[in-house]
């Protein structure tokens, strides 16, 4: 139903909006010099290839969903990848790039929620990678948090620290998430209903690549202190206190 709704709306002006602000912002960013050319070049050829295979597939996007399994963790492992390559190719640019990609998403979740209230055609492409949106009702909160971290992360430490903090959230958070769901873990202590063996197979996981990226013995220890974070039973989202936990732990340790 979902799915037939959004193809039935189609793409339409509002989702030309998005991709326009998008666009938008990061020639604004290319204007004042925070972006190099080839940033920017390379940025329309990533989204604009993207968009059309989207346009192409989209009526059978529930299918490919089906076929990924749990799309939102691929999403979270591809994007954080791509955050980790970023940090490594464009550590003094991928900021600016992240803040043009969360404007586009809250003009997204603007338009969706507050002035045309239905589902666009954008709708299609989050529920290809498990956005539970339109089953909850209500916008993506989680991956506002996490792009809003990220953001501050890139923001206001250096470049191995904010590194760090994208490595834990990546392949930390993201494959904890994973192995508790092919585990079919369930909680067992601080009433929290993350399990423990899929903690210490993210933490694992999140070392292993900040040594392999870094050789920096030091950074397991933001390491840890990010996974026991995520471990908690806090009352934000882990999207946001993981990457903020490693980083300010990381600062801490090179202060």
């Amino acid at each position: 139903m979902m799915v037939e709704q959004a193809k039935e709306n189609g793409f339409d002006i509002y989702d030309l909006a998005v991709f326009s602000f998008l666009f938008g912002s990061l020639s604004i960013c290319w204007c004042f010099g925070a972006l190099r050319t080839t940033t920017l070049i390379l940025s329309a050829v990533t989204i604009i290839p993207a968009l059309i295979a989207y346009l192409i597939l989209r009526g059978s996007l529930e299918s490919l969903a089906h076929a990924f399994g749990a799309g939102r963790k691929f999403l979270h492992l591809a994007g954080g990848s791509a955050l980790t390559l970023g940090v490594l190719l464009l550590p003094s640019e991928l900021l600016y790039l992240l803040l043009s990609l969360l404007g586009a998403y809250l003009v997204y979740e603007w338009f969706r929620w507050r002035i045309v209230k239905r589902q666009l055609g954008l709708s299609t492409a989050l529920t290809f990678f498990g956005s539970p949106e339109e089953t909850s009702g209500k916008p993506f909160w989680e991956a506002i948090l996490g792009m809003t971290a990220i953001s501050l992360v890139l923001g206001l430490f250096k470049t191995e620290v904010a590194l760090t903090a994208i490595v834990n959230l990546t392949f930390g958070d993201g494959v904890a998430g994973l192995a508790r769901e092919r585990l079919r873990e369930k909680a067992r202590s601080f009433g929290s209903s993350k399990g423990w063996i899929g903690s210490v197979i993210g933490t694992l996981s999140a070392a292993l690549v900040i040594l392999v990226l870094t050789a920096n013995v030091s950074l397991l220890i933001p390491i840890v202190v990010g996974m026991i974070v995520e471990r908690l039973p806090v009352p934000v989202d882990d999207n946001f206190t993981v990457p903020m936990s490693t980083a300010l732990s990381a600062w801490l340790l090179s202060a």
